[in-house]
């Protein structure tokens, strides 16, 4: 007697795989985009408000907008932020030496904690159970499982 395999087992690990890479890659870019587009507002991609700049630095940096003098920060965490599609996992990063200080704040020199990395993460763990599900039933929708 032969014992005939009729699942489809292989075709549903292939789609479960494929689904959570494409999952994963479109959370990474929403997740950059709203970091980005959120930033430009002078909030976190949480869309909560970064404290104000004082008085004194509004004066000597001729505006009041935060964490955009040059956009170098800005830009170098869209440049260093990358998709892995071996881990099927992200990253959000700068490397810049300040970065930390923006962060973090640095009390004693009067920079309050305006925090973008940190945000961002909580916005993916939000995210993330819809944009990768929906890709996952999306992927399983043609995969008949017996």
């Amino acid at each position: 007697t032969m014992v005939r395999d009729i699942n489809n087992m292989p075709e549903a690990r292939i789609a479960l795989d494929e689904a959570l890479d494409d999952g994963m890659e479109d959370l990474y870019d929403d997740t950059l985009e709203t970091l980005l587009k959120n930033w430009s507002r002078g909030s976190d991609a949480m869309g909560n408000s970064w404290e104000s700049l004082s008085p004194t630095t509004i004066e000597r940096k001729g505006h009041g907008a935060i964490l955009v003098d040059s956009g170098d920060l800005r830009d170098n965490v869209k440049q260093k932020s990358e998709y892995r599609t071996k881990d099927k996992t992200f990253v959000l990063t700068s490397s810049l030496p300040y970065a930390g200080a923006h962060e973090f704040g640095l009390p004693e020199q009067g920079i309050p904690a305006r925090p973008f990395l940190g945000p961002a993460a909580q916005y993916a763990v939000g995210q993330i159970e819809d944009q990768v599900g929906e890709k996952i039933d999306d992927y399983l929708e043609g995969v008949e499982v017996r």
